[in-house]
Order: C-alpha cells, then sequence, then structure tokens
C-alpha cells in the first residue's frame, strides 16, 4: 500500500472524526477567501466606475477655464493617425427643469458623432438640433422619460473669466427647451466626467453645433477627448499642428504693424514674455477707468491706454515718450471737458481685483504733462481690447461691463464722443504707470504691437511657446482614473481584521478537535510505533492526514466565501453603501485569488494541525498501546507564555498612544486589539 493510499484511506475511516475539523477549517477559510473576494470586488467595482467615466478616452486636453477651436480636433486626429479618435466638446454648467421638478448644478456637453464613438460601447446616437440626451442621474431628478420636453438654462461662457476686471455680467444664461430623445446608463456614456467622483454627476447631451450656436460660441471648444493615443504622442501632435488661431489668440495686422491680442483680453505672462522679447516689440495695457477728474470737474467712464510709446510708428507721436510713472497725457478733448491744462494733477479711478478676490476702487493722482490733439497713435482707436459689454454697445447706455457703473452720470457729450472715436482713449500713460495701475494677475498687457510680419510672429509663437503655456494641459485620462481607483481602501485587509478573531477561534477549535481525536487514537499510533515506524515517521503521516483535511476545509470554504463577500457586497449597496461613496459594487471572481485563499487558509490550517502533534513522540508505546496517557509525563513549568503576554501587553500599550497617520490608524487599532487579547 502506497503512502497516499495509506492517507486517504485512514482519512475516510475516520470521516466522523475530521467533519467537525473540516468545518472549522472551512469557516477560517470562508472568512480569508471571502475577505480577499470583497477586495477584489470593491477595486474592481471602482475600477469599473472610472473607465465608464471615460469611456475609450485615453487622454484629455483641457482647457482649464480657457477655449480652443474645434478645428484643432481634426488637425489632431491627422496627425495621430486613422487609429485615434479626437472628440471636441464644450462642457458648460446649467441647470434643467421638468414640470415641477428641478435639477440644479448640472453638466451640459455639446457633442457630435466623434463623442459617442468613445463610449464604452461605442454608438451612434445622431442627436437633432432641438433633442437631447440625459444621463440616467438627471433623468431620475427630473423624472423625465423619452419624449418629455425639458427646459435648459445653460451658462453663457465669456472668454474673459467671470472674475477678472471688466468681464460681462450680462446675458450670463440662455435658456432652450428641447426634448428628451434618449437616456443613458453607464454603458452609454451617461456617467462621462473628468472628475474623479464616485456619485456620477447630472449630465445633459446636446448636438455641439446647437450648443455653440445657441451659446454664441461657434467654433468654439474647451475640451478635447482623445481615444488611441497616449499623452506624449498626444502633445507631440498638438505641438506640431498648433496655431495662435487655435488657442484664440488674434494675429492681425493694425496699420503699419503687427498686433496680437487676445480673446481673454489680458495676454497670459508666458505669451507677453515671447512676443516682447522681439525687436521693436511694443507692449500695451489699455484699461476702462471709472472717472478722470480735475477739481470739481469729472469725466466718467472712459478707455486709458499706456504703452512703449517710443516703439511706436513715428515714436508714437503725438503722445510725448518721457511721461515717467507720475505723468499723463490727455486728449483735447479731455482738456476741454476738464478745463485743465499741462501740470495740472488729475484723479484717476479705477476699480481694482482686492486680496479677498472682490473690486476694489483705487485712485491715481497724475501730473499732465501734455495735452495731444486727436491725431496719430492718440487717435487709434484699435488701442482699446474688445471689452465684452462694452465694445460692441453702439449707445453708452447699454453698457454692461463686469464691473458696477452707474450709466445716469454717462452724458450726452460723452455719447458724442463714443459714436464719434467709439474706444479711442482720452489719456496715455507710460507703460511702467500703466503696469503699476492696472496689471493683475490676468495678465499685464492687453495687446503688443511688433515690426514683423503676421506669418514671423506666428513662427515665432509657435517655436517659443508650447500649448501649456496657454492653459491647454493634456492629462493622461486613463492613467489617472486607474490610480485613483487603486487607492480606495484596502477592503481586503479590512474584513480579514474583522474577522480575525473568527479565523483564530475556528483553528484554534481545529487544532483542539485534532487533539481530541489523537487522544481516541492512542492505540493505532501506539501499534504503528510497535511494528517499526519511528515516532517522526508516525506524526509525518499523520500531519499528512491533516493537510488533506485543511485542503479539502480550504476548498470548502472558497465556495463559503464566495457566498460570504456576495451577502457583504449587498450589504455595501444598501445600507453601507457610504463606505464606498455610493458606488455600486458588482461580485468580481479572479482565479489567482481565490488560489490564494485556499493555499494561504490550507498552510495556515496545516502549521496549527501540525503544532498540536508535537508531544506526540513522548508517549510510552505501552501506554499508548493500552489507549490511557502515561502517568509519568507531567508537563514542564514554562516560564515562555508570562512573557509573550507581558510583551504583547505593553506593546498594545505602546502602539494605542502612538501619533499616526490616518492611513495607518486601521492597522494600528487591529494591531493594539490583537496584542492586547
Amino acid at each position: 500500500m502506497t503512502i497516499v493510499r495509506f492517507i486517504l484511506r485512514t482519512v475516510a475511516y475516520h470521516a466522523r472524526d475530521h467533519l467537525l475539523v473540516l468545518l472549522g477549517i472551512a469557516v477560517a477559510a470562508m472568512v480569508i477567501t471571502g475577505s480577499l473576494v470583497i477586495g477584489d470586488s470593491v477595486r474592481g467595482s471602482l475600477r469599473d466606475t472610472a473607465l465608464a467615466r471615460i469611456g475609450q478616452a485615453d487622454v484629455a486636453v483641457v482647457g482649464n477655464g480657457r477655449f480652443l477651436k474645434d478645428t484643432l480636433a481634426t488637425a489632431v486626429a491627422a496627425k495621430l493617425g486613422e487609429q485615434a479618435i479626437v472628440a471636441p466638446v464644450l462642457n458648460l454648467r446649467g441647470l434643467a427643469a421638468n414640470g415641477d421638478r428641478r435639477a440644479n448644478a448640472i453638466a451640459v456637453c455639446g457633442v457630435d458623432e466623434r463623442f459617442w464613438r468613445l463610449a464604452p460601447l461605442s454608438r451612434s446616437m445622431g442627436l437633432a438640433e432641438n433633442t437631447l440626451a440625459l444621463n440616467a442621474t438627471l433623468a431620475h431628478q427630473l423624472g423625465a422619460v423619452v419624449g418629455d420636453s425639458v427646459l435648459l438654462r445653460v451658462e453663457k461662457p465669456g472668454f474673459l473669466p467671470r472674475d477678472a476686471p471688466l468681464s460681462s455680467t450680462a446675458d450670463t444664461t440662455v435658456a432652450m427647451r428641447m426634448n428628451v430623445g434618449a437616456i443613458l446608463n453607464d454603458q452609454s456614456f451617461g456617467r462621462f466626467s473628468l472628475a474623479a467622483a464616485q456619485v456620477p454627476t447630472p449630465t445633459a447631451f446636446i448636438d455641439l453645433a446647437s450648443l455653440q450656436k445657441r451659446t454664441g460660441m461657434a467654433s468654439i471648444a474647451n475640451l478635447l477627448l482623445i481615444g488611441g493615443a497616449d499623452a506624449p504622442a498626444v502633445d507631440a501632435a498638438i505641438a506640431a499642428t498648433w496655431t495662435p488661431a487655435d488657442a484664440l489668440i488674434d494675429v492681425r495686422t493694425v496699420g503699419e504693424r503687427t498686433e496680437v491680442r487676445a480673446e481673454r483680453i489680458f495676454l497670459d505672462e508666458p505669451l507677453s514674455a515671447a512676443l516682447t522679447s522681439q525687436d521693436g516689440a511694443a507692449g500695451v495695457m489699455t484699461y476702462f477707468v471709472n472717472e478722470l477728474r480735475f477739481g470739481e470737474r469729472a469725466t466718467p467712464y472712459s478707455l486709458v491706454a499706456s504703452a512703449d510709446w517710443k516703439k511706436f510708428p513715428g515714436e508714437g507721436a503725438p503722445i510725448p515718450t518721457a511721461l515717467d510713472t507720475d505723468g499723463i497725457a490727455i486728449n483735447q478733448w479731455l482738456a476741454d471737458d476738464l478745463k485743465a491744462t499741462v501740470g495740472d494733477q488729475i484723479a484717476v479711478k479705477y476699480f481694482v481685483i482686492g486680496p479677498s478676490g472682490g473690486l476694489r476702487e483705487d485712485t491715481a493722482k497724475l501730473t499732465v504733462r501734455a495735452i495731444v490733439p486727436l491725431a496719430g497713435a492718440a487717435s487709434d482707436r484699435e488701442l482699446m481690447p474688445r471689452f465684452p459689454g462694452i465694445a460692441d454697445e453702439e449707445d453708452c447706455k447699454n453698457w454692461h461691463p463686469g464691473v458696477p457703473i452707474d450709466l445716469g452720470r454717462i452724458r450726452p457729450v460723452d455719447e458724442e464722443y463714443w459714436k464719434q472715436y467709439r474706444g479711442t482713449p482720452k489719456a496715455f500713460l507710460s507703460l511702467a504707470a500703466g503696469q503699476k495701475l492696472f496689471a493683475n494677475r490676468f495678465g499685464s498687457l492687453t495687446a503688443v504691437r511688433m515690426q514683423q510680419s503676421i506669418e514671423s510672429v506666428t513662427a515665432h509663437l509657435r517655436q517659443t511657446l508650447k500649448p501649456a503655456d496657454l492653459g491647454l494641459l493634456t492629462v493622461p485620462l486613463r492613467t489617472q482614473a486607474l490610480a485613483a481607483s487603486a487607492k480606495a481602501m484596502d477592503f481586503s485587509g479590512l474584513f480579514i481584521g474583522l474577522g480575525f478573531f473568527l479565523v483564530v477561534a475556528a483553528l484554534t477549535l481545529a487544532g483542539m478537535l485534532v487533539a481530541l481525536g489523537l487522544e481516541r487514537r492512542r492505540a493505532e499510533i501506539g501499534l504503528l510505533l510497535a511494528v517499526g515506524f519511528t515516532p517522526r515517521r508516525v506524526a509525518r503521516l499523520l500531519w499528512l492526514e491533516c493537510v488533506v483535511i485543511a485542503v479539502g476545509g480550504s476548498l470548502l470554504g472558497a465556495v463559503f466565501g464566495v457566498l460570504y463577500a456576495e451577502l457583504v457586497l449587498s450589504a455595501l449597496t444598501g445600507g453601507w453603501s457610504a463606505a464606498v461613496g455610493s458606488t455600486p459594487v458588482a461580485l468580481h471572481l479572479q482565479w489567482p485569488t481565490l488560489i490564494i485563499g485556499v493555499v494561504a487558509s490550507a498552510l495556515v490550517a496545516s502549521i496549527v494541525l501540525r503544532w498540536r502533534l508535537r508531544r506526540l513522540h513522548r508517549e510510552a508505546v505501552p501506554q499508548l498501546l493500552r489507549g490511557r496517557a502515561s502517568a509519568e509525563i507531567v508537563p514542564p513549568k514554562r516560564r515562555w507564555p508570562a512573557f509573550v503576554a507581558l510583551v504583547c501587553g505593553l506593546g498594545a500599550v505602546v502602539i494605542a498612544f502612538l501619533p499616526l497617520d490616518p492611513s495607518a490608524a486601521v492597522g494600528a487599532f487591529f494591531g493594539a486589539g490583537a496584542l492586547g487579547l
């Protein structure tokens, strides 16, 4: 008879004695394997949720509060190749209403067919002009179904940030009534969001061209979603194809010079630095001031221009170049209105951004150094940027800039000046003075004028600047999403810790039952020793018998562990949902995890059972054959248990009072508790 057959027949013969041992090991294996499956399921569900947010997109190019031309998507796609999909998105904020139900703080996404090709399950949506799609979250909030008519109120964005000086406050939203054409689940891209949130953002999807038209943002997007390419490839493609126009930078001809200005009004510092580094470049800073006052006379709401006048054609004549930082030149119209002459001191009142982010009115007192005619550089109405709420208005009474103004102060003479000269500045400063007074965190220049051609300036900008310098950031979406999902709490360790004492109790009980079984088999063991088996070999046979039981119990425990995991996951999607941030958690079974759980359980159980066999060789054979314990065997006195208990108690106290960060607190809690017990 072979050893294997002998062991198997012995296990079968003593099956009744081994049943409780097997069940005890199965309980321990259930906790260990089930905890590992729970950890896999939570991680897998978080990973599925993260990937549902981004679909098949790998990279995003975000405007970071800025906008870009949607034609950049076509150019980048052509550079990346046929395997890549580049979808422009106009992502805005808004609210929605359906009857008496309303949803605030929703996302409104203008998308086209390229976007739907990046969905987790690619599809063709074909949204009509007056049709929208709602994700399941928003549809639930509104109680909407396909065919309902929903009222949307969408943010009407401006190129100048809302908190910037002179940002328009008029027409900040646009209302539109649209029919619900589809309700999207996660697989249809209903969970789309760049934010790593576990709760889906209420989102409405509209045809891109329709949203651009309704918000006055023709050919504009603020996000590119890219699938089929990694971040370095996207960076290289953008660097090879972008133009200043893609970043809404206008390079144009003004008189004898090339002028660069931005839709954001204020030029970013990297852009300003790249432009002013060119020979002959003249920076310009034009600002809208609240008042120009001399004595009792005041002129309300005027444009004041500052520039490096010496670099203008004709050295900026008739504007003097030596104004210093305390001087001002005024045109003849303003001099007549204020009755001011050279040498008088004029007070300039203007808004700046205060320390807390709000507007604060400051006053600067400047000395009149010259009175200039409305000619030459002093008559250049192109010095005024396209201030929103001002530049496009035909009547001063219709102004609505982003700063408080009293339209009642505007006089007929002010209206006449606007109709005749438009945004021609009434006063002029040196560039240093203008930047000292009007520079803000959005920029210190509103334009730069240069001698070089448009082509030369464009080539210089493409060579000098990176898209990131203009706020166009490349984000590795997939890498970040997977990394975020991997940082979740270790639920495997948590549930093993929670079930640790159950594991210890089950294994202890199994060990005690094995010891009890050995007492009942003393005669059998004595017979094996009497016929020539050595104590070591007998112990090995009994241990192999225990290994068979441990493996069987671990396999049974793995089955129970899956059921235990399913029960816990049901609780995590119900009453315990706050533990996973309301993320739907589904069972994820992975063979490596099950194998690890079975092997770990069997190994631990085998070690525990082997420990229970350690005193077998100390019994005398005659006593074993009689089936009763030897009276001569007296357990030796040992001091090490007391020493171990003391060390464990001290360790529990030390850990309990250690200053630990939150990530280590859970482990310290279980560690201190285990040592204390």
